[in-house]
């Protein structure tokens, strides 16, 4: 699949783009340095990655200034500069609503393009984000100085020779072939001195106001051991942008084309669509449960006794879901996903939960929805999954909220409800009335 290309006109400056696919919606993709489009039909990962987003949208692959076909770089740009060449690119194509995409270096300015045109950006999809890279005292996520520089200057040192794979993506390190193809990219892409300069601009980045301030949907897509940019800056966008769903995938490769990339792919998919083509549809019950309080609980405890209780409560939580017949579906941090055979089958599973983890002292909350979702493998995705989050997180610590679909249910069951009346669940359309389990 060849891409149409052409330039957009940013100021002085020439801003490259292609054009891929012909789907129902404009899929607009920041790519971060060393990503450059002309390298994407050589390197298959990125082919084949760029050309699943294509199945199901109209891509436009941007080059940002200093990197790839886009016009070279003398001075570290700015933020706002950036911005403006996305603005040259989706004035040059005539665009009107899209999505939005970018991953790693590229997320910021995302971010700030998406805030400053909330009219136009019907989506954002980040991936191996952070809002801002250095420490802070109320952002202790972040990297300190020296940790950034020494980066840097490993970066730089293993710029186009492929040594980078070393650092964003250790699953393909090993592979020669790949090394090459990667070099080649970055050679592609631009020199050392943008690459310093482009960094430059990322290590000063910090829009976290802006993040909490986004008015559109997003989804967060991070892997849980990401080897570059810690998993804890996307729990933090998470928390910060009103309306965000983060999904956290196993695997430490940074750069997004590497590892296992079909659940990326098919998150990317569903969120934007619905669904992903080809997959199985199958009823059934759906169990989410994490730890109210826990960060200020962990902070009262210490990092080893937090761990210590943590591996108790996560014993207990897979114990109780294998004695209802469930299966665990996702784990992450102090939060499970799980599904059930029945709807009566997760509310057992749930009190059991709830009883053993209140003999720890732990206050588990806990979220369930019966549903039509799509198999994925061993896993499974859809609206419904968001739904049962949204339902989870509406809960207090030691409370068990229902949706009112799993609530009728279970009439006849001999379960006691409680109502809890309408509420809006975050990215989910309509109002959805809640019922809590009785004690």
């Amino acid at each position: 699949m060849e891409p149409e290309r052409g330039y957009a006109r940013s100021g002085d400056t020439s801003i490259a783009y292609a054009v891929l696919g012909d789907g129902p919606f404009d899929l607009l993709q920041l790519l971060p340095v060393g990503n450059p489009i002309e390298m994407g039909w050589e390197i298959p990962v990125m082919g084949r990655f760029w050309e699943r987003l294509a199945s199901f949208s109209r891509l436009i692959l941007v080059d940002q200034r200093g990197t790839g076909a886009s016009d070279a770089i003398a001075t570290a740009p700015t933020l706002d500069e950036h911005v403006a060449d996305v603005e040259a690119v989706v004035d040059a194509l005539g665009l009107g609503e899209v999505v939005v995409a970018a991953g790693s270096q590229a997320t910021p300015q995302a971010i700030l393009y998406a805030h400053r045109h909330p009219e136009s950006v019907r989506r954002l999809l980040l991936y191996g984000a952070t809002a801002r890279l250095l420490r802070a005292p109320d952002y202790p996520h972040g990297f300190a100085p020296e940790q950034a520089d020494r980066f840097a200057q490993a970066y730089a040192r293993g710029w186009g020779t492929g040594a980078t794979l070393d650092l964003i993506a250790p699953s393909a390190a090993a592979d020669r072939q790949m090394r090459q193809w990667w070099g080649r990219a970055e050679r592609t892409a631009g020199n050392p001195g943008s690459l310093r300069r482009l960094m430059e601009t990322f290590a000063r980045a910090d829009v976290r106001a802006e993040a909490r301030e986004l008015a559109m949907p997003t989804l967060l897509s991070h892997r849980a051991g990401d080897a570059l940019i810690p998993v804890a800056h996307a729990r933090w966008l998470a928390e910060a942008i009103p309306d965000c769903t983060l999904v956290e995938v196993p695997g430490s490769d940074h750069m997004a084309y590497f590892g296992d990339v079909a659940p990326l792919l098919d998150t990317m998919e569903e969120y934007l669509t619905g669904g992903v083509a080809g997959r199985e549809r199958v009823l059934t019950t759906l169990l989410f449960t994490d730890i109210a309080g826990s960060t200020q609980r962990a902070s009262a405890l210490g990092d080893r006794a937090w761990r210590s209780l943590l591996e108790r409560h996560d014993a207990v939580v897979r114990t109780e879901i294998a004695r209802e017949g469930g299966t665990e579906l996702s784990f992450a941090g102090d939060g499970f996903l799980a599904e059930f055979p029945t709807a009566s089958a997760a509310v057992r599973a749930a009190r059991r939960i709830r009883a053993t983890t209140d003999e720890l002292g732990l206050a588990v909350r806990a979220g369930i929805h019966t549903t039509e979702c799509e198999r994925i493998g061993a896993n499974v995705g859809g609206l419904g999954v968001h739904v049962a989050a949204r339902v989870a997180s509406e809960a207090d610590g030691g409370e068990i909220l229902l949706s009112q679909t799993t609530a009728q249910v279970l009439l006849g069951a001999g379960i006691g409800f409680e109502d809890r009346g309408e509420r809006e669940l975050r990215g989910v359309p309509g109002r959805w009335r809640l019922l809590a389990v009785s004690d």
